[in-house]
C-alpha cells in the first residue's frame, strides 16, 4: 500500500532489556497492597530461590519485595530505553510487534489470575508469563494499539501492536484505520455476532 517496511532494524531496543525493566515496574505497581500473608509468602519463595535464578518467575518474585533504590535504578534503565526508542522514531513512523504470546483464546474463568494457564508452543506457562509483549510499548510509556489482521482456525481473532513515538497516540491509531482498512476490520468470533 506505498509504505517502507523493514522486518529489522538495529536500532530497537534490547528487547530483553526491555523485559527486565518492565517486569520490576510493573509488578511494584500490581503488588504494593499485597496484605502482610502474602507479603511473607513472597518471601519464603525468594528465599528458596537459586541466586543463579534469572527466570521471569524470579525476577516477578524479587521485584515484590524490590528496594526503593531498586525501583529508581529500574526507572533510570526505562530512561535511556526511551531515549533508544525516540531516535529509532526519527527514522520510522510504527513499529509492529505481537500484542500478547498468543493469539485470542477462549475465555479463562479461573477468578485468581496466578491460577491461570495457556498453551504456547505446547507448553503450559502461566497466563502473566504473556505481558512481556504489551510491556514492549507501555515500559517505555509509549503509545501501543492493537488492531485486528487475522483469525486463528477457531476463528478468533490475532491482532498486531502498532507502537509509535511518545505522546503520538494519533499516529498508532491512524495506523490501525488504514490496517483495518486493508485487512477487513474487526469481525466478531463465531457466536458472538
Amino acid at each position: 500500500a506505498g509504505a517502507r517496511v523493514s522486518r529489522a532494524s538495529n536500532q530497537v531496543p534490547d528487547l530483553v532489556a526491555n523485559a527486565r525493566t518492565y517486569l520490576p515496574l510493573f509488578v511494584a505497581e500490581m503488588t504494593a497492597f499485597l496484605p502482610p500473608p502474602a507479603i511473607e509468602d513472597v518471601k519464603v519463595k525468594i528465599a528458596a530461590l537459586s541466586p543463579q535464578d534469572e527466570s521471569p518467575r524470579a525476577l516477578w518474585l524479587r521485584s515484590t519485595m524490590q528496594s526503593h533504590r531498586e525501583w529508581i535504578m529500574t526507572d533510570l534503565a526505562r530512561g535511556r530505553q526511551r531515549a533508544q526508542w525516540r531516535a529509532l522514531f526519527h527514522d520510522w513512523d510504527v513499529v509492529l510487534c505481537p500484542p500478547f504470546s498468543t493469539p485470542a483464546f477462549p475465555h479463562n474463568y479461573i477468578p485468581v489470575q496466578a491460577y491461570r494457564r495457556a498453551i504456547i508452543d505446547g507448553e503450559e506457562v502461566t497466563y502473566t508469563a504473556q505481558i512481556l509483549w504489551p510491556g514492549v510499548a507501555s515500559a517505555v510509556l509509549l503509545p501501543g494499539t492493537v488492531a485486528p489482521i487475522e483469525r486463528t482456525p477457531a476463528g478468533l481473532p490475532v491482532g498486531v501492536q502498532i507502537m509509535g513515538p511518545y505522546l503520538e497516540d494519533r499516529t498508532t491509531i491512524e495506523f490501525a484505520r488504514l490496517i483495518e482498512r486493508e485487512f477487513g476490520g474487526f469481525v466478531p468470533p463465531p457466536g458472538l455476532a
